[in-house]
């Protein structure tokens, strides 16, 4: 069975640290960029099984990027992370098409319930 790996979108590097450990910790191969600039060329090289997407970024919304990542890469998984956790946004980015929503802070056990929520559904 190959390892499963993820990336992480984020522009905040303490959160993207701590979501690699807890990614690392559950045998995911797991990589990070700052920017969607950044993803959008990262992606052309390695998709992932997995994107866990900041929703407000220096250049622009993860949540408006969805449409890009379902079109060019309909396998991968979205989870969109974000700090301003609202409901309008979180039905925006479902109707869109990502696969899980959730709010900043988080922890090692909503990731874990998080990953396997996307992946057993």
């Amino acid at each position: 069975m190959q390892q499963k790996s993820a990336f992480i979108v984020d522009d905040e590097t303490d959160t993207c640290f701590l979501l690699k450990g807890i990614l690392q910790q559950q045998g995911y191969k797991a990589g990070f960029v700052h920017s969607l600039a950044d993803a959008t060329n990262s992606l052309k090289t390695e998709v992932p099984d997995v994107i866990f997407l900041d929703n407000h970024l220096k250049d622009g919304h993860g949540i408006e990027f969805i449409p890009y990542l379902t079109e060019h890469y309909p396998l991968l998984k979205i989870i969109i992370i974000t700090a301003f956790d609202t409901e309008h946004d979180q039905q925006n980015a479902y109707v869109k098409g990502a696969h899980h929503f959730m709010g900043k802070p988080f922890n090692r056990n909503s990731i874990v319930q998080v990953l396997a929520a996307v992946f057993n559904s």
